[in-house]
């Protein structure tokens, strides 16, 4: 299998994004332009956040950071509220998505799937310094689905808003459900 689409909502400070990779892929730009950001949520949905397989920015050694000009070390939470050094792109509970659609390889038998990383996080400020924490994360394996940008935000008359966590599954269920039935007529 190979990872052939990705989709990122509040995902560090990347727009919300979909986007196709090709047999070799190139993330280039300047300081501060999101490479690391995007590598680490591949890297998270890959391992299924399992901490102790990865970690984040690991070029720059974040785990010494703390004492490196308040620079706060990145965590699952951290990424989907929009930290940036201390402030929060969303301070308020906000839900976010990774995902991946996967495809077999040439010659490799098997379906298209699409695995996706819900999370939930908000900013806690009881302490002397405001801190993310993660309040829900699942995971989901949707075989035969290539779910797009649309399915996880959603258009109205007063703008895009994201679709909650808590009825992701079930709007997924009902979407494979009807092109089910479409596909028996």
């Amino acid at each position: 299998m190979f990872l052939k689409k990705g989709i990122f909502v509040n995902w560090g400070n990347i727009p919300q994004l979909e986007f196709d990779f090709g047999p070799i892929n190139l993330f280039s730009g300047g300081n501060g332009s999101g490479k690391t950001t995007a590598a680490d949520a591949i890297q998270t949905l890959m391992t299924a956040a399992h901490e102790n397989l990865f970690n984040y920015n690991p070029g720059q050694d974040e785990t010494t950071q703390k004492g490196r000009g308040g620079k706060q070390v990145r965590t699952l939470a951290s990424y989907v509220l929009g930290c940036d050094d201390g402030s929060y792109a969303r301070p308020h509970i906000t839900d976010g998505y990774v995902a991946g659609i996967f495809h077999p390889t040439q010659g490799e038998t098997g379906e298209a799937f699409t695995a996706v990383m819900c999370m939930r996080a908000h900013v806690d400020s009881a302490g002397a310094q405001k801190q993310a924490r993660l309040d829900d994360l699942v995971f989901l394996i949707i075989p035969g689905e290539q779910l797009l940008l649309k399915h996880f935000v959603r258009h109205y008359a007063d703008g895009k808003h994201i679709v909650p966590i808590t009825e992701i599954t079930s709007l997924t269920e009902k979407r494979i459900r009807q092109q089910n039935r479409r596909n028996l007529r």
